[in-house]
């Protein structure tokens, strides 16, 4: 959320000073691309758990306040409190339909629904560029363009250059400080250029933030992240974070590795609707 906020501008490359690196990374102008998600969490104690999840597939826009069109497929496996957990399943969307994809079979979502839902993105689309339009929405995006990044990272380091899949970047790393993380977001949550628009989307948990801030803050006894970014565009390419968390007084530890990938980049993708779906029984 904070990489989407900044604007872009400037270039990468391994001699340049990190901060003015991620400060120029932005997710503004992607039409279209390969997204790649995996995670593996481990548990130890009286909840163990050892699971891993992956989602991947191509995306892109079909115009302005128009729902996107994707096919992602995905997977979870492993095990939660020695149950064993195996999925495959995911969900394409096209202009006009949906489809489901479940245990081997692929369902079409009926019209009536795919309709609401349509109709339900097209709406808030048009809603957001109203606000943008009135100057709410940029005033917002300023607030989160003022925080300092420095604040919540620390040992900020630039790794030079590095190649992921074919679009030369500049690697970054650092560690998080997640108290100042969290003092962040309650930063940008109180700010009248933003408390309006975040509340409006449900009840913020401000009040119980703040009450657990030193509890989450000890919790996390390692966070360590790298971003890739374009050199030439800005844009985050792969964002990898390995976090160790004891909650204390539990016995409790979860280690989490979590990983993002963006390919292809405005390139042209071939979404098309799986073969053979059968309608989805009420």
């Amino acid at each position: 959320a904070l990489l989407s906020a900044c604007g872009g501008g400037g270039g990468g490359g391994g001699g340049e000073d990190p901060q003015k690196v991620i400060e120029q990374a932005t997710f503004e102008g992607i039409e279209s691309g390969e997204l790649g998600l995996s995670m593996h969490i481990k548990a130890t104690g009286d909840q163990p758990g050892d699971m891993k999840v992956d989602l991947s597939g191509p995306f892109q826009t079909t115009g302005k306040e128009s729902l996107p069109e994707l096919a992602m497929t995905a997977s979870a496996n492993g095990e939660i409190e020695n149950e064993k957990v195996d999925f495959e399943g995911g969900v394409t969307v096209l202009n006009d339909r949906a489809y489901i994809a479940y245990d081997g079979t692929n369902y079409e979502v009926d019209p009536t629904t795919f309709g609401f839902i349509k109709s339900g993105f097209e709406e808030a689309e048009q809603e957001g560029a109203t606000e943008s339009a009135s100057g709410e929405s940029t005033a917002c995006q300023k607030a989160a363009e003022e925080l300092d990044l420095g604040s919540f990272v620390n040992n900020l380091e630039n790794e030079g250059s590095e190649d992921i899949d074919g679009t030369g970047t500049t690697k970054l790393s650092g560690d998080l400080d997640p108290k100042g993380a969290i003092e962040a977001v309650i930063k940008l949550s109180e700010s009248s250029a933003c408390s309006a628009q975040l509340d409006s989307a449900g009840a913020l948990p401000l009040d119980e933030l703040k009450e657990e801030e030193s509890e989450l803050t000890d919790a996390i006894k390692k966070a360590h992240i790298t971003v890739n970014i374009g050199e030439d565009d800005h844009i985050p390419r792969k964002i990898a974070a390995q976090m160790t968390v004891e909650p204390k007084g539990t016995g409790e530890t979860a280690d989490v590795n979590f990983e993002i990938t963006l390919s292809k980049v405005n390139e042209k993708q071939t979404i098309k609707a799986p073969a053979g779906a059968e309608p989805i029984e009420k």
